[in-house]
């Protein structure tokens, strides 16, 4: 009876890790093709992950990873920790980039931060290459009135592609 049971829990934990397995395969899967996309060589890519859990951080960089390689011709990733925030990377990373390319997308995976002060010290005429800058995270009302305000006083106004800023800050004042 002991070892009727004992099958019976097995086949049910079989069965159940078998139909999460497909489910998440067929909804929420990474990126399988590794074809490049046309013009993606005229692009770069910065990516970075406040620091989370362990789970968390590898999740964002098993989905995000194969999009960004398949998407920009250079990427640029980067995981908070708590001992090492990775300021001075992101900034020689950013200032690489926009030498180097002729547009940036920046995408910020965290709730809170000070990522505005650090692009606001690259050259002015460099920010001009910032295509596009993602925010990722949730952020309380005031926090995302006072950022939509930072960027579109000074990253915002030098960058030449105003209307990805635009949609970004749009949605930021209209979460308030």
């Amino acid at each position: 009876m002991k070892t009727r049971k004992l099958f019976g829990a097995l086949i049910a934990t079989f069965i159940f890790l078998s139909a999460s397995s497909v489910a998440i395969l067929v909804v929420d899967r990474p990126i399988w093709d590794g074809s490049a996309v046309k013009g993606r060589e005229e692009r770069a890519a910065i990516e970075i992950r406040e620091n989370v859990k362990r789970s968390q951080k590898w999740g964002t960089r098993i989905f995000a990873w194969p999009y960004l390689r398949k998407h920009y011709g250079r990427v640029y990733y980067f995981t908070q920790s708590s001992t090492e925030d990775k300021e001075k990377e992101f900034k020689e990373s950013l200032r690489t980039a926009l030498r180097d390319y002729e547009s940036v997308d920046i995408f910020l995976l965290t709730h809170s931060n000070s990522y505005y002060l650090w692009v606001h010290e690259i050259d002015e005429h460099l920010r001009a290459r910032i295509r596009l800058c993602l925010q990722y995270g949730l952020l309380q009302c005031h926090a995302r009135a006072n950022m939509a305000q930072a960027w579109s006083r000074d990253i915002y106004r030098t960058s030449r592609r105003k209307y990805f800023f635009h949609i970004l800050l749009l949605f930021l004042k209209k979460m308030d």
